[in-house]
C-alpha cells in the first residue's frame, strides 16, 4: 500500500519563500514609488487653477501681477481657504479665498523679478521623508528662468509673449530647514526629478 504524502518537503518551502521574496524585492520599491508619484500629483493639481489664472490675467493685462508682502500661504502666512485680503496677489487673480493646500504642500509662494516672468514655489510634506520633504518645486513660464532663493530674486525680466497655462516650466530647490524636516534634503529624490521633467528632460538641481 502506498503512503500518501502530508506537507510540503523542505526544498519545496524554501522554493516558494524564495519566490516570494524575490516579488518583494521588485514589488515594495515600485508600490513606493507609485505612493509619492500620487502624493506629487496632489502637489501639480494645487499648481494648475493658480496656473490658469495667471496665463488669462497676462493674456488681459500684458504683464504679471507683482507679489507683495503676505502673500505666502501656508506655513504662517496666509491661511489656506480663508477670503482674500484686498491688494494681494490672489485677489488680483480673481481669488475671493487663499488657495487650499493638501498634506503634501507646506506652503505656496509667488516669486518675481519683474512683472513680464513670474514663479510659483511650493515646498512639499508628507511625501516622502528624507529626500522629498523640505524641498521645493517652482514653476514658471520661461524655461530656464526659475528661482534659486526663496529670499533672493533671480528671474530674469525678460518679455513673455503669448503666456499660456499650456506650457510652464518646473525647477527645483533643495531643502527648507522650516519644514522640519530631517536630515534636511540636500538633494532631490529621482522619483520627483522624473515626475517634474519638463518635456523628456529630467529636473536637473
Amino acid at each position: 500500500m502506498k503512503k500518501i504524502q502530508k506537507g510540503f518537503t523542505l526544498i519545496e518551502l524554501m522554493i516558494v519563500v524564495a519566490i516570494i521574496g524575490i516579488l518583494a524585492a521588485v514589488a515594495i520599491p515600485a508600490y513606493q514609488d507609485y505612493i509619492v508619484k500620487s502624493k506629487l500629483s496632489k502637489v501639480v493639481s494645487t499648481l494648475d487653477p493658480v496656473k490658469t489664472a495667471l496665463a488669462l490675467y497676462y493674456q488681459e493685462q500684458g504683464a504679471f501681477p507683482l507679489p507683495v508682502a503676505g502673500d505666502l500661504v501656508g506655513a504662517g502666512g496666509q491661511t489656506p481657504g480663508q477670503p482674500t485680503t484686498t491688494g494681494t496677489f490672489w485677489s488680483s487673480l480673481g481669488f475671493s479665498v487663499f488657495p487650499s493646500l493638501p498634506a503634501e504642500v507646506w506652503s505656496m509662494g509667488v516669486h518675481a523679478g519683474a512683472a513680464t516672468n513670474i514663479a510659483l514655489i511650493l515646498t512639499m510634506n508628507n511625501v516622502k521623508a528624507g529626500t522629498v520633504d523640505g524641498n521645493w518645486v517652482s514653476v514658471s513660464p520661461i524655461a530656464g528662468t526659475v528661482p534659486t532663493s526663496k529670499s533672493a530674486s533671480s528671474l530674469a525680466a525678460e518679455n513673455i509673449s503669448g503666456a499660456s497655462a499650456m506650457q510652464w516650466y518646473y525647477g527645483c530647490l533643495k531643502g527648507d530647514a522650516a519644514v522640519g524636516s530631517s536630515p534636511i534634503p540636500t538633494s532631490v529624490d529621482a522619483v520627483v526629478k522624473n515626475f517634474f521633467k519638463n518635456g523628456s528632460v529630467p529636473l536637473t538641481c
